[in-house]
């Protein structure tokens, strides 16, 4: 109950294996947003975790499993994302509040055979990853959420490319979102991107810095 009350929208569960306090494994799982349109499934989710910390209103996580992940990730009018919209709790303890009312920490969380839909105006070339496979951790509190990238590869279509690096971390303090040494790698091209994301309330200011001569798979990601 404590978890579901740490995110909008609601959290459907089909199978519960092993034990619920510990080692647990979740199976068949739904998420919806709060108009009850499914943005994310999940056939199977394997965590360890202290479920003392809850006692502390802490929710450390050693680690997740995820396996065949199929997630729609969009970018909202405002600039922010609609998944890290969910993590804002729906009925806050502190009214000028707008973060989860726990800390949440992820040690380790690793995604396989993995599936995104995404829905980002300045990259038309990727629309969906497929054959993800990524290896993350993340940390929240109530003012920011911190989410690192250790590795992540995928296919990346329609501009039918092989993603084979990307790593770094995002930021979201507020109403901001800020990429810090997020690095993408291709075949043939690598890009490092820092700065302020368009659409928050803070005045955008992307950095962008080429590492190859070549930048035409990178093209291909920004025009369809």
């Amino acid at each position: 109950r404590l978890v579901s009350r740490s995110f909008k929208g609601t959290l459907e569960v089909g199978g519960l294996r092993g034990a619920l306090l510990g080692s647990p494994v979740l199976q068949n799982i739904t998420l919806r947003d709060e108009d009850g349109t499914v943005i994310g499934r999940i056939a199977e989710l394997r965590l360890v975790y202290d479920p003392k910390a809850l006692l502390r209103k802490r929710l450390k996580i050693q680690m997740i499993d995820v396996v065949q992940l199929q997630l729609t990730l969009a970018q909202e009018p405002d600039g922010s994302l609609n998944v890290l919209n969910l993590l804002s709790s729906a009925q806050p303890a502190n009214p000028a509040a707008t973060g989860s009312p726990f800390a949440l920490e992820i040690d380790s969380l690793h995604i396989r055979d993995g599936e995104l839909i995404l829905q980002f105006p300045a990259l038309p070339g990727a629309q969906k990853l497929e054959r993800l496979q990524a290896h993350l951790s993340a940390q929240q509190d109530k003012e920011k959420l911190r989410l690192r990238v250790q590795q992540l590869t995928a296919h990346a279509s329609p501009a039918n490319l092989e993603i084979r690096t990307l790593q770094g971390a995002l930021q979201k303090l507020g109403h901001v979102m800020q990429l810090d040494d997020v690095r993408l790698q291709t075949d043939q091209a690598a890009l490092v991107a820092n700065g302020v994301l368009p659409g928050g309330a803070q005045e955008a200011s992307l950095t962008l810095h080429a590492q190859s001569q070549d930048l035409t798979e990178i093209g291909r990601l920004l025009q369809n």
